[in-house]
């Protein structure tokens, strides 16, 4: 039998799922399915810090959203329980290159960490402009007349088609009764069906009942 150590090793592009879990203006989603390379998506459930059993399901539901629109890339999804792990076993077939977007927090940082071990790509796309140097112990206003002669950048598009490698089926909670599901698809129907309540914003949303009393973004946001 073939040494898989010996053998030519095939690149495969990981691309690691945290809070951004959109296909749509996803660096590192976008930029590795430019490379000639196969892709998969990697989700760790390392990154679930909530024992709530609802904002659990709800991070599932998103999973199972996002896994729907990455198949009409053909990009895999993966939900693991050690990223560690899982990447040092891809790592004896396939020579990987980690595409993940930076987040901040000591839990953020230790995770990111493990991906440090391969060739890796790091983007940053919490805020809308890039970060940047400032006196913090000068008004807002300096912060701010730094800040609004920062150029936006421009919407990433979607990603291309990829190939990609087979995987376990995912294992996804049963349903739950919850009033929102997770996913990029229902928030954004969330946000068109509110447009038909956002001129009584101002008189209802101190009211404690009624689902279009309020916004409802939070659990997307």
């Amino acid at each position: 039998m073939d040494n898989p150590r010996l053998m030519t090793k095939e690149n495969l592009n990981i691309v690691i799922i945290r809070h951004n879990q959109r296909v749509l203006d996803n660096a590192p989603l976008y930029y590795a399915s430019q490379e000639n390379s196969k892709v998969l998506a990697i989700y760790s459930k390392e990154i679930i810090n909530s024992k709530n059993k609802f904002q659990t399901q709800f991070i599932y539901q998103s999973l199972a959203n996002l896994e729907k629109n990455l198949k009409q890339f053909n990009i895999n999804l993966t939900i693991v329980e050690s990223i560690d792990t899982y990447l040092e076993l891809l790592s004896i077939s396939y020579k990987l290159k980690i595409f993940y977007e930076k987040e901040v927090g000591i839990d953020e940082k230790k995770f990111e960490l493990i991906l440090h071990k391969y060739p890796h790509k790091e983007y940053f796309n919490q805020t809308m402009i890039e970060p940047f140097s400032f006196d913090h112990t000068k008004s807002f206003s300096h912060f701010r007349k730094k800040a609004e002669k920062l150029a936006i950048p421009k919407v990433l598009s979607k990603p291309n088609s990829c190939e990609t490698i087979k995987i376990e089926k995912n294992c996804i909670f049963d349903e739950m009764d919850i009033c929102f599901k997770g996913g990029v698809d229902d928030a954004i129907k969330r946000l068109d069906d509110y447009e038909n309540y956002l001129h009584n914003y101002l008189d209802t949303r101190s009211l404690v009942d009624g689902l279009n009393n309020s916004t409802k973004f939070s659990p997307y946001l």
